[in-house]
């Protein structure tokens, strides 16, 4: 388990952003009189060979939503080193998902801990105690040297089996899956929806976007894990946030039933062509997001550099939102005339009007790439 017990001294010079996180947003999980596991170290301990930590993300507007995970991980038996995070909504959805998956990896290696299972609180573990132990034991144990990442559930992109219970992947939806030590470190140190980090196209600027793009992201087959629906609006496929009823057109309508009902299906359908999958997931891994990084590195050339302190001090509605700047100037500022530089000359408004011809609106119609919400967690 994670060594817990250092130093302050210790604990300050072991990762360079020991600080970087507010510890008051984590808590242990809830003691439950009733729990069979919590009583009994040696059975609590079950779970040790496979990972040492346990971090839950919920957020604190949704206390249903963390009683219901919180029972979960009581008849699972994953109780005994389980730490929540519990934050409040972020303004900006996509940028905070990323952030507090970042945030729990921090204070995981802060702790000392090499593996640790990443969970949401829509997660739902469909297998008892000692079923979940036998599949992590043979699917771990087809890992690789080099593993980054093991799903328990997930919508795969693309997959192939290299084992009996192991998939190579290429997945989004990263609500239960387990950070090696080489995973926690890329979290710790990479900057939620930076332009440089390339992301898949087709699930967008999000982490699920960034997992899907990095080598060693293996998943248990079959899964264990699906998200649930835990009545939270940006999940109602019905009503929106003011309770008015969704258009046909709105893609939440129909998101929820994907991510909820059809993990599954896509594990099934991605498994039919794993042949091909195997064939390809390389070449589109590799290749995937590099357009993006070579058009958002062209319009900051264009620009002669972007200076990140003048655009929050001239935008202070960037600070609002909760947006990387720099990422706003990317997707919207170029198109909106924003200066990226006190150096800088704004775009006339006839010049932004053109669309195609200004390199913004060229870079979307090349990579159809507006900005994507992610899902409030």
């Amino acid at each position: 388990m994670c060594a817990d017990s250092r130093s302050e001294a210790e604990q300050a010079t072991a990762v360079p952003f020991a600080t970087a996180f507010e510890r008051a947003e984590f808590e242990p999980i809830a003691k439950a009189p009733d729990c069979e596991y919590c009583g009994d170290a040696r059975r609590s301990m079950a779970f040790a060979p496979f990972f040492d930590a346990v971090y839950c993300l919920s957020l604190r507007e949704q206390p249903h939503r963390t009683a219901a995970i919180t029972d979960l991980l009581h008849r699972l038996g994953l109780c005994g080193n389980v730490t929540f995070m519990r934050p409040s909504r972020a303004k900006h959805v996509a940028r905070g998902i990323w952030k507090n998956h970042q945030a729990m990896a921090r204070h995981a290696i802060y702790r000392g801990c090499r593996k640790a299972l990443m969970l949401e609180d829509d997660a739902y573990i469909g297998v008892g105690h000692d079923r979940l132990q036998v599949v992590l034991q043979k699917a771990m144990a087809r890992l690789p040297q080099d593993w980054q990442g093991l799903y328990l559930g997930h919508m795969p992109l693309q997959a192939y089996p290299i084992g009996g219970r192991l998939l190579r992947a290429r997945s989004g939806a990263a609500h239960a899956y387990i950070a090696s030590e080489r995973l926690l470190s890329w979290l710790a140190e990479t900057e939620p929806t930076d332009p440089e980090v390339p992301v898949c196209r087709t699930i967008g600027r999000t982490l699920d976007g960034a997992l899907a793009n990095l080598p060693g992201m293996y998943a248990v087959f079959p899964m264990v894990a699906t998200q649930r629906f835990m009545g939270d609006y940006c999940y109602d496929p019905n009503f929106d946030e003011r309770g008015r009823k969704r258009k046909l057109t709105d893609r939440m309508r129909y998101r929820t039933f994907m991510i909820c009902k059809l993990m599954r299906t896509s594990e099934v359908l991605a498994v039919l062509f794993a042949p091909w999958h195997w064939l390809t997931l390389e070449y589109f891994r590799r290749r995937s997001g590099l357009a993006f990084q070579r058009a958002a590195r062209a319009i900051i050339r264009a620009s002669n550099g972007f200076d990140e302190e003048y655009y929050l001090r001239t935008y202070p509605d960037i600070r609002e939102c909760g947006r990387l700047p720099i990422e706003h100037y990317i997707n919207d500022g170029v198109r909106e005339g924003r200066r990226p530089n006190s150096n800088a000359a704004p775009l006339a408004p006839q010049q932004r009007a053109r669309g195609p011809r200004s390199m913004d609106m060229l870079f979307r119609a090349l990579l159809r790439l507006g900005p994507r919400s992610a899902d409030s967690r």
